[in-house]
């Protein structure tokens, strides 16, 4: 009976651990920083700094069996989430501390999909996400067999764009 109960007991760990991955192998956050076009200064010539985070997550999923992520919050703000299918290997960038290159692999019989966020202009928050959620992490909103399910991206690298190759 013990081990019968033992065994009830691992199966049902094992469904909720396979349960909570929502179709995600391996997940990578990454941002960088640009500056656009000519830099603004005030009237006394000094810099104002006009700075223009972009973030971008890569998920490696099981082929055919991820969520499909609609929203993202960072920093309190509000993003849309636009998904590709991406070829790998695919080069992310440089490091932005020592210019090595940052590229992605997905095991054969998974894909890397790439998670564009982009300004939503809207302030709402995620409905039924009850944790605080601490700043330059990625919470992801998406559904999963129907169901409303999140995700936090808690590893955020520093990356220089492919035009600084």
């Amino acid at each position: 009976m013990k081990t019968l109960l033992v065994r009830c007991f691992l199966l049902c760990s094992l469904s909720a651990c396979a349960q909570t991955k929502y179709g995600v192998v391996k997940q990578h956050g990454f941002y960088r920083e640009s500056i656009p076009g000519m830099i603004a200064v005030d009237d006394r010539g000094i810099e104002i700094r006009n700075i223009d985070t972009v973030y971008a997550v890569f998920l490696e999923t099981k082929a055919g069996k991820a969520s499909v992520w609609k929203r993202a919050w960072v920093n309190g703000e509000m993003y849309n989430v636009l998904t590709t299918v991406m070829a790998t290997p695919f080069i992310v960038g440089m490091k932005y501390d020592n210019d090595e290159q940052v590229t992605l692999y997905a095991k054969e019989g998974n894909q890397l999909l790439q998670l564009n966020l982009e300004r939503a202009g809207e302030t709402a928050k995620p409905k039924n996400y009850k944790k605080q959620l601490a700043s330059n992490k990625i919470l992801l909103e998406g559904v999963r067999q129907q169901d409303t399910v999140y995700m936090v991206i808690d590893s955020l690298k520093h990356v220089r764009g492919k035009e600084h190759q």
